[in-house]
């Protein structure tokens, strides 16, 4: 009889050492984050019609390690745009954009049909960056100012 306790013990107690091995197998892998949200996303860029993205944003870490995003799109308007403005709601990773350039554009006029590269240039941040970002454009034919946004998650 009491070798059957024994026996018992035993077969619980290797069941407590695989349960321990386990849980700090979870702990090591959750310290060195393969768990993290930021490795598991894709990466996405979506501007939609009139002028939509390209291509996925890049993002790439400067001299100053500021975040640079570059997003590549094509004027659908129709018309002959000038883009006169940026913003950007992901506050939580890029609330300070510092600097933002026109590429492909004769002083912010773009032709329809024309493709152009906006940065984005976002001060102090070198992990994920997501969120809305918009940039404002004049239709030169009819004079309305429309705020184009999309949406870009994307890490350096």
């Amino acid at each position: 009889m009491k070798n059957k306790g024994q026996a018992a013990m035993e077969f619980l107690m290797t069941y407590g050492w695989a349960i321990l091995v386990v849980i700090a197998a979870i702990g090591a892998l959750a310290y060195f984050d393969v768990f993290s949200a930021d490795n598991i996303l894709p990466e996405t860029t979506t501007f939609s019609a009139p002028i939509p993205s390209l291509d996925t944003a890049v993002a790439t870490v400067n001299a100053d390690g500021n975040t640079e995003l570059e997003v590549a799109f094509r004027n659908n308007v129709g018309e002959q745009i000038n883009l006169t403005g940026v913003g950007s709601s992901a506050a939580e990773t890029c609330e300070n954009i510092e600097n933002v350039t026109f590429e492909g554009t004769d002083d912010g006029l773009v032709e329809s049909g024309e493709q152009f590269l906006l940065t984005w240039e976002c001060e102090g941040v070198t992990n994920r960056i997501r969120g809305d970002f918009s940039f404002e454009y004049t239709n030169m034919r009819t004079g309305q100012t429309r705020t184009h946004t999309g949406d870009i998650s994307v890490r350096p």
